[in-house]
């Protein structure tokens, strides 16, 4: 009798402790600034030096997690979700193109090349050959106009405005582009002989640079403070290394190739066969680059047969046919491979051949990140933090306390946010 009242007495003991599944409340939680007091009378932010300390203090209940963003560019809480900038963002972008020649002969008259873009809705939603032969409105621009006497690697960015030059332009009215909101690329490489004048691209850069507004007014001088952050989209030709493994560190356009029928020869009206030899070292439409696995058809070889190498510059790849000995046999080297060479057929045909890479929003950025995890739900209680603007430098920042309490059940949260003017 007296174990079985000591059993009711326990459960009625643990029946009166916390109820695991409710969270917490935060409304007693703040966030105070200890050691400052002055304060700008039309923000209502502290004015601090650029490397003084600032003293926060934690009052009310504990807290699970308190998360700390400074408000400097890259670091501000409004952001930290945001992967696509709204269209009233100030965003630039930057393309950069290098590349080559291969046996460039008689550039200016018999050959072209070409890089292309294509807006939003004018995109196809799905990329193939006859998708792509349907297109009739790309916007197009010389590349290498200006490099026809010489085969050596060139750097070029393009502007959107005057095309494509030796510097980026800064000063280009960017406005247009911003309207939009997907872009394609496509690079066209045309030769009236497919042996001559084929093209490397060796780099494909493309980024967005973000411009952000600090600026501040104090003892009644405007101070202008700029900052700017940019955001790489496309930094490499392929996604894979020397190894055909697909590479975290790689940030690739996606290209596929398209090897369109027909071509007009240049200086001629003649619309003739193209030559569907010679091609870019890529997949094709609907191929993944890759290994044999995943649901994808992974891929490791063009549509010649030929490796692609992921891990060198995208380029035109010239097609082989074996060599036959006079008996019909099979010519091979002195470690039993076959030996080929392209045909004079092959080499005397026109060629016109593009890359197009995949899709990306124009005003796509990176999210802004946490500048501190000031504690976590494991640790024992915080009741202080020290910050101090020294590498942000002058501005005026939102600074974000953002605190949680959980619960298997459900997540409590606040958003405490102190303005700072920082000056030198």
């Amino acid at each position: 009798m007296k174990k079985l009242i000591y059993t009711f007495s326990l459960a009625a003991v643990m029946c009166g402790c916390e109820n695991f599944d409710e969270v917490a409340s935060l409304d007693n939680f703040d966030v105070i600034v200890t050691n400052i007091t002055e304060k700008d009378p039309a923000t209502g932010a502290y004015i601090v030096k650029r490397n003084q300390d600032i003293e926060f203090e934690f009052l009310g209940d504990r807290v699970d997690n308190i998360i700390f963003y400074s408000g400097n560019i890259g670091e501000e809480y409004r952001y930290r979700n945001r992967g696509v900038a709204e269209k009233e963002a100030l965003i630039t972008p930057m393309i950069r193109v290098k590349s080559a020649v291969l046996s460039l002969t008689d550039y200016v008259n018999t050959a072209s090349f070409e890089f292309k873009t294509l807006f939003d809705n004018k995109i196809p939603s799905e990329l193939n050959d006859e998708s792509m032969a349907a297109i009739t409105d790309w916007n197009t621009y010389d590349l290498r106009s200006r490099y026809t006497t010489t085969g050596q690697a060139k750097t070029e960015y393009f502007n959107f405005t005057d095309g494509f030059e030796d510097k980026a332009n800064a000063n280009v009215d960017f406005s247009e582009w911003r309207s939009h909101n997907e872009v394609l690329y496509a690079i066209r490489s045309k030769s009236n002989t497919a042996s001559t004048n084929r093209l490397q691209i060796q780099e494909f850069y493309v980024s967005n640079k973000e411009t952000r507004d600090y600026s501040y007014t104090y003892n009644g001088a405007e101070v202008a403070v700029e900052k700017t952050k940019e955001y790489v989209i496309y930094k490499d030709c392929s996604i894979l290394d020397h190894n055909f493994k697909i590479s975290s560190t790689l940030t690739a356009a996606n290209w596929a190739m398209y090897t369109p029928k027909t071509t007009i020869l240049k200086g001629s009206e003649e619309e003739v066969p193209n030559s569907w030899n010679y091609g870019w070292n890529l997949a094709e439409f609907g191929l993944k680059y890759g290994e044999l696995t995943g649901s994808f058809p992974w891929v490791k070889t063009n549509k010649f047969g030929q490796n692609i190498r992921g891990g060198y510059p995208v380029e035109m790849a010239q097609p082989t046919q074996n060599i036959m000995d006079e008996n019909g046999n099979l010519v091979v080297d002195i470690d039993g491979e076959p030996i080929s060479e392209p045909t004079e057929e092959m080499k005397n045909m026109p060629s016109d051949s593009w890359i197009v890479s995949g899709v990306h929003n124009i005003h796509q950025v990176e999210h802004d990140v946490a500048t501190a995890y000031v504690k976590s739900k494991v640790q024992s209680n915080v009741k202080d933090f020290i910050y101090a603007y020294a590498k942000a430098g002058k501005g005026l920042y939102t600074a974000t306390f953002h605190v949680n309490n959980q619960t298997h059940m459900e997540t409590a949260e606040k958003v405490i946010e102190i303005k700072f003017m920082v000056v030198d």
